[in-house]
């Protein structure tokens, strides 16, 4: 995948990584920064995390008792707190204490935080409508209580298609959402039961200018309506257009 998307952060949930594994075997080629984060005295689990080195970053902690990474993405003025999580499938009292840590976590690394926020992450909590914000079905204290989070945070949920069978299960949370410009469900990676789900990150393009800092922003032309181009452009009378002087500029005329 990393060969063939090129993607600038790549998120992982049960990697079932241990230290067997380096970071090397990982990532080769030195291109990414390995963030990872192993289950401790049990098999499955863990998350992990590849960053680009074209960004500056900042690993921050978090509590030792839920598969959780978090990091900052440093971009001048501009920062981007990432978080990564990883729910198991189970709603026992010990799945409860699990949630309620996971989502404790999530509430000191964000309610207090300034810069712009991505959660993602499999949840693994099938039972919750994001288009009505509803519960249905069984164990609905697990998944009213995330709910419950979501909404204190102000985070808005990007996925809105299936990622395993008939269920929402991967989740991608951000607080603002003009932060995510696109986010699809795609085939799932090597023989994992999940689907991919990939997105594009808005980041700000930054310049020095005069030592102050300014933004830069660029036409989107993939996400451009082509369509109604073509129909203004055919009721342009072009042949008026282009008589009136030979010597036209047609980018001139085009946009003026």
């Amino acid at each position: 995948m990393i060969d063939s998307k090129k993607p600038d952060i790549l998120f992982v949930t049960e990697t079932w990584l241990n230290k067997t594994v380096s970071d090397a075997m990982i990532a080769p080629n030195n291109k990414y920064y390995v963030l990872r984060k192993e289950r401790q005295n049990k098999r499955g689990g863990g998350v992990c995390a590849l960053i680009s080195r074209q960004f500056t970053v900042n690993l921050l902690e978090t509590a030792d008792d839920v598969e959780i990474l978090a990091f900052d993405i440093l971009l001048d003025a501009f920062n981007y707190r990432c978080i990564l999580c990883y729910r198991p499938p189970e709603y026992d009292g010990h799945a409860w204490l699990y949630l309620s840590s996971l989502l404790s976590c999530i509430d000191k690394l964000t309610s207090t935080c300034d810069s712009n926020i991505l959660i993602v992450g499999d949840f693994n909590l099938p039972y919750l409508s994001w288009d009505t914000l509803l519960v249905s079905g069984l164990y609905a204290k697990f998944h009213q209580s995330f709910i419950d989070c979501t909404c204190q945070l102000g985070l808005f949920q990007c996925v809105d298609e299936p990622t395993r069978g008939e269920n929402i299960l991967d989740l991608v949370l951000v607080n603002d959402p003009l932060l995510i410009s696109k986010c699809v469900v795609t085939v799932p990676f090597s023989n994992s039961d999940h689907e991919t789900v990939e997105f594009d990150l808005v980041l700000p393009c930054i310049a020095l200018d005069n030592q102050n800092y300014c933004c830069k922003y660029y036409f989107n032309f993939k996400e451009a309506d082509y369509d109604g181009l073509n129909a203004y452009f055919s009721d342009v009378d072009w042949k008026t257009e282009l008589s009136v002087n030979l010597n036209v500029d047609i980018i001139s005329c085009m946009s003026s």
